[in-house]
């Protein structure tokens, strides 16, 4: 079951009209995101099949916070999408308060659905690609001696996060890098890269720059050092990331440091 349904997401979700932003599109990624993160499958994932599978709709759970990441719906059937719905509603109504759906701008039929089940447009979102090409490495790896002022600054830019500074830090090794720039005793900046090479992919998590030290260039450095640290990865040919689509500044930055736009997402939430 996992493997059907893993090659039934990725093929689904290589394909703009299909395409949900929570879901990859590489099949060995996306059975090792179920195995890992799904379980157990059946609870969390509901699948329509007619011979072959023709409609999935699964959930990835926060049960801290009581809300859900949603993974599709998949179909290309409309009626077969709102069927897997009602059964997810009927199943988490009660236990659920919120769910999240980020659905690419050329998936109609996605829109659509979220629309007609009275989920609110919350805006949209860029994924922004860079592909591997020279870039200049002028940050350094994280040292303990900057655990305060990295701390701070996480904080700050990054309040009630999915990753606090603490986790960052445990979190650390050769795939999972923190690269600061310095002044002294004090972060200038920093970004938070995770390398996937075994999948051929690696990510940009957190970006900033403390607001004393914006519009002088730190901002470019960081974003090409991260480039320059993942693309060292022979098995890494293209980075990307998560950029709101109000946020021009950022969107500036990036383009300049050698990212283009690869998809634009819509961001949804449903409350039960």
């Amino acid at each position: 079951m996992h493997k059907e349904l893993a090659h039934f997401l990725a093929s689904m979700n290589q394909q703009k009209q299909h395409h949900i932003g929570y879901c990859g599109d590489n099949v060995a990624e996306i059975l090792q995101t179920l195995e890992k993160d799904f379980s157990p499958l059946a609870d969390v994932f509901f699948v329509s099949k007619d011979m072959e599978i023709n409609g999935a709709i699964g959930l990835d759970i926060d049960d801290e916070e009581k809300t859900a990441e949603v993974w599709g719906p998949f179909s290309t059937s409309e009626e077969v999408a709102l069927q897997l719905w009602k059964k997810l509603k009927e199943t988490y109504e009660s236990t659920l308060n919120t769910l999240y759906f980020f659905i690419n701008k050329e998936n109609q039929q996605g829109i659509r659905f979220a629309q007609n089940i009275g989920a609110h447009h919350q805006g949209n979102h860029f994924i922004l690609e860079a592909s591997k090409n020279h870039y200049e490495q002028k940050a350094i790896d994280f040292k303990p001696q900057y655990t305060d002022s990295f701390s701070e600054l996480h904080e700050a830019a990054f309040p009630n996060t999915y990753h606090s500074a603490k986790e960052i830090i445990s979190k650390l090794d050769d795939l999972n890098r923190l690269l600061i720039l310095t002044d002294q005793h004090n972060i200038k900046g920093y970004v938070y890269i995770e390398a996937l090479p075994e999948y051929g992919e690696g990510n940009i998590e957190f970006i900033t720059v403390s607001p004393q030290y914006r519009r002088q260039g730190i901002g470019t450095q960081l974003t090409q050092s991260a480039l320059a640290s993942l693309f060292q990865f022979e098995e890494i040919a293209s980075v990307t990331l998560c950029v709101s689509a109000t946020n021009d500044s950022a969107l500036s930055l990036y383009q300049a440091a050698g990212f283009s736009l690869k998809h634009e997402l819509m961001l949804f939430t449903y409350q039960f």
